[in-house]
C-alpha cells in the first residue's frame, strides 16, 4: 500500500511539473529540431525522464528547477536530433546516391557513366571547398566523419552539416544542368 503511494504521488509530481514547463520543454526542442511532430517526440521523451529523474528534481527549487528540466530537454531534443540524422544518413548510405538497377529504381536517378561523372565532378569543384572536401573525403577517399573532422580541423557536426548542404547543393546544380539541356 506505502508503495502504490509513493508510485502515486510520483505520477502527480511528474505531472505538474510537466504541465508547469511544458511549453518551454516544447519550444525548446522545437528550437533545436525544427520539426512539429519530432519536438513532440522530444517532448514526450522529456516528460518520461523528468519521472525518471523525479527523485532529484525535488532537491531543486524555483530557478534550478527550471533550469535542469530545460537541460532534460534541450539534451533529450539533441539526442533526437542526432538518431533522426543517423537514419537519415545511413539510409543515404545504404544507397549512396547510385540507382539500382531494379524496375522500382526511380528513371529519374542518374546513370553513372563517364559524362556523368564528369558533370558531378565539376559541379563539385563549383561548391568550393566549404563543401566539395568533406564530399570528397568521404565519397572518394572512404573517410568516416571523425576522420574528416580531424583532417579538416573542423567539428563533427559542422561535417555533416556540411556533408548534407554540399549533396543538397549538387543536386540542385545537377537538376538545373538537366533542365537547362
Amino acid at each position: 500500500m506505502l508503495k502504490k503511494n509513493k508510485t502515486r504521488n510520483k505520477k502527480l509530481y511528474t505531472e505538474r511539473l510537466y504541465h508547469k514547463y511544458e511549453n518551454m520543454i516544447f519550444k525548446i526542442s522545437l528550437d533545436i529540431l525544427k520539426d512539429k511532430y519530432l519536438a513532440e517526440d522530444a517532448s514526450q521523451e522529456t516528460a518520461y525522464k523528468i519521472m525518471k529523474y523525479c527523485d532529484r528534481v525535488k532537491d531543486f527549487k524555483g530557478e534550478q528547477e527550471r533550469n535542469y528540466i530545460a537541460a532534460i530537454a534541450r539534451n533529450t531534443a539533441i539526442n533526437v536530433y542526432n538518431k533522426h540524422n543517423k537514419i537519415a544518413e545511413e539510409s543515404c548510405e545504404e544507397n549512396d546516391g547510385i540507382p539500382d538497377d531494379s524496375p522500382e529504381s526511380d528513371p529519374e536517378e542518374y546513370v553513372i557513366t563517364n559524362e556523368s561523372v564528369d558533370k558531378i565532378i565539376n559541379e563539385l569543384k563549383n561548391l568550393g571547398t566549404k563543401y566539395s572536401d568533406p564530399l570528397i573525403l568521404s565519397r572518394i577517399y572512404k573517410y568516416n566523419i571523425k576522420e574528416i573532422s580531424d583532417i579538416l580541423g573542423v567539428p563533427e557536426r559542422t561535417i555533416k552539416y556540411r556533408m548534407k548542404r554540399g549533396i543538397e547543393k549538387l543536386k540542385e546544380k545537377l537538376k538545373k544542368g538537366d533542365e537547362n539541356e
